[in-house]
């Protein structure tokens, strides 16, 4: 009998988790912060005469800034790149060529050139010139350590939008090449941090761009180029209810982990205790401790936050239903 409680009591647990995991993560969309957003672009074209870098028009010609928003879910220890994030490049000059590829100026967001020698001989020059460009961030859930840092290896960046315009000296390489849905992968380690006061979190995000894409505008023309940069975004909430770091609503063992893991909130003794006072309080319920609600002592809450940590890592409700209908 006292092993058929105790395998009840473990399937409740497992399946209790199972929903507060499902909670974990709150869906934040990130405001990109222009002033502190940008990217440029570098890299090469290969041609019947050989590969050369790509160089500015002007100054400043080959960087620009970004505005729009990222979409993310946040969890108590990791984050997902959600699809439909708009980041879109701003206009930084007048380029050529125009948008159908015509040897004038017109507003763009990137302007390049490049140029074939031999000694002081141009053998051949081309101007090209990026508008348009909207890209979005994708990722399985990316964990997120002490620091609130999180590796983007495994991210993907993708073009929803583009257009590619050149025109070069010679009338060979003259024409337009549409980039949207071309993707390549970011590389480094991102930042999540944030800031409460006066009721409200500021959370920011800081996305570095280091990512390649290749291009063949036509048969024998390939195009590399580069994007690097820094992309920084934040969101601004209201703090919600005391206590309740992970914004679902509830005061519950998924903030301890918040509050251990130190990245959504410090992991002061203030915080705990803020934490502490109020566990079991749920969105219109007021705060404090309920009669139902005793908070777990220290070595259950090891435990407890092991588990949530380890289902929202990949266990699903429906298995652990399954292993809980088992006969024992």
């Amino acid at each position: 009998m006292r092993g058929n409680f105790g395998w009840v009591m473990s399937c409740s647990v497992v399946a209790g988790l199972a929903v507060v995991s499902s909670a974990l993560a709150v869906e934040r969309d990130f405001s990109i912060v222009t002033a502190q957003s940008n990217i440029a672009i570098s890299g090469t074209v290969t041609t019947s005469f050989g590969t050369v870098p790509i160089q500015p028009q002007g100054t400043g010609s080959l960087t620009t800034s970004y505005t729009g928003t990222v979409k993310t879910d946040l969890g108590t220890s990791d984050i997902t790149f959600l699809s439909g994030s708009s980041i879109s490049a701003n206009v930084n000059g007048s380029w050529k060529p125009d948008s159908s590829a015509n040897d004038v100026a017109a507003a763009a967001d990137y302007g390049g050139k490049i140029a074939y020698t031999f000694g002081p001989i141009t053998l051949e020059s081309a101007n090209f010139a990026g508008r348009n460009f909207i890209a979005g961030v994708t990722s399985s859930a990316l964990p997120l350590d002490s620091g609130g840092h999180f590796d983007l290896s495994s991210a993907n960046v993708n073009f929803a939008s583009g257009n590619l315009a050149y025109h070069d000296s010679s009338g060979n390489l003259i024409g337009t090449l549409d980039i949207a849905g071309k993707s390549s992968t970011l590389s480094g380690n991102g930042t999540l941090s944030s800031v409460s006061q006066s009721g409200n979190t500021t959370a920011t995000l800081t996305v570095p761009v280091n990512s390649t894409f290749e291009f063949s505008p036509q048969s024998g023309v390939t195009i590399d180029f580069t994007l690097t940069g820094t992309l920084i975004g934040q969101v601004t909430f209201a703090t919600g209810l005391p206590g309740d770091y992970n914004q679902n609503g509830v005061v519950d063992a998924a903030d301890y982990v918040a509050w251990r893991k130190g990245i959504l909130v410090a992991s002061t003794t203030a915080n705990y205790d803020l934490w502490r006072s109020n566990f079991g309080a749920h969105a219109g319920s007021g705060s404090g401790i309920s009669s139902e609600s005793e908070v777990p002592e220290p070595k259950a809450l090891l435990v407890i936050g092991g588990l949530i940590v380890a289902v929202a890592a990949g266990r699903s409700f429906r298995a652990n239903h399954e292993i809980c209908g088992r006969s024992s």
